[in-house]
């Protein structure tokens, strides 16, 4: 098996995106149903900075080496789930290397470019699909501790003709898994790689075969319990504070 590199002064640091511009205007997902207009947005912006406050506190633990932000834009609601615009990783020659999205909704689109800019500044090799293969980065794509491998969740935001294109980009093994359940449209919504033996999962969002594919992968497979479901998107994300996460409002990357 496939080991990664050392952790280097390069590793373990967190992007974020302000909320300043923040709103539910559209029906992306199925929490949106409904929220228009409805988003109490000083209690976001309060949530926002304790999440960063947290992230710094453990920055100063030495938990991690950098905590990024990014300015909101104005138009760009949802720039602030800073996981889906790209894939950061560190290919097997130790060449810091990111993929760029190719998001399903138009407006989220256009974000992408901020987050390419960042990278392109923290001299990342720069990488692209295939404009029709739509890839929606950290939001379904997780890496495997200390392997060359990756899980990539596929049916709603991401094809699963796409998971070809990505091996050739990354050089790592992906391992595909079908989402089926429109709660938990991003993998990262329904999965919390602990290790290389744990993960936390909510069973109801994967098909039959890939809950098989799951047991099969890790030697300890924790469900979350079914009254969670609804309320697992942010239980998965940050579930273990001794892990970065690339939950739904930051990013975590090398």
């Amino acid at each position: 098996m496939l080991i990664k590199p050392s952790i280097s002064s390069d590793a373990h640091k967190v992007l974020l995106c302000h909320p300043q511009w923040f709103e539910v205007i559209d029906e992306k997902n199925v929490h949106m149903k409904g929220q228009k207009g409805n988003i109490d947005k000083a209690k976001a912006l309060l949530q926002w900075e304790k999440l960063v406050y947290a992230y710094k506190k453990i920055s100063i633990d030495g938990a991690l080496s950098e905590v990024s932000i990014l300015p909101g834009v104005q138009g760009l609601e949802d720039m602030v789930f800073a996981a889906n615009q790209t894939f950061p990783f560190i290919d097997q020659r130790g060449q810091k290397k990111v993929i760029i999205s190719n998001m399903k909704h138009p407006n989220r689109q256009k974000e992408v470019v901020y987050y390419q800019q960042f990278f392109e500044n923290k001299e990342y090799e720069i990488l692209h699909l295939p404009k029709a293969f739509l890839f929606e980065g950290m939001g379904d794509l997780l890496k495997i501790p200390g392997q060359y491998r990756c899980l990539c969740g596929h049916g709603f935001r991401t094809a699963h003709e796409t998971i070809s294109h990505l091996e050739i980009a990354t050089d790592y093994e992906i391992i595909p898994l079908e989402l089926i359940n429109p709660n938990f449209y991003h993998l990262d919504t329904c999965i919390s790689i602990i290790d290389a033996d744990t993960v936390l999962y909510t069973p109801s969002a994967f098909s039959v075969a890939s809950r098989e594919k799951l047991k099969q992968l890790f030697t300890q497979c924790i469900e979350v319990p079914k009254k969670r479901d609804l309320a697992g998107r942010q239980y998965t994300d940050r579930v273990d504070s001794k892990t970065i996460k690339r939950g739904c409002y930051c990013s975590g990357y090398l």
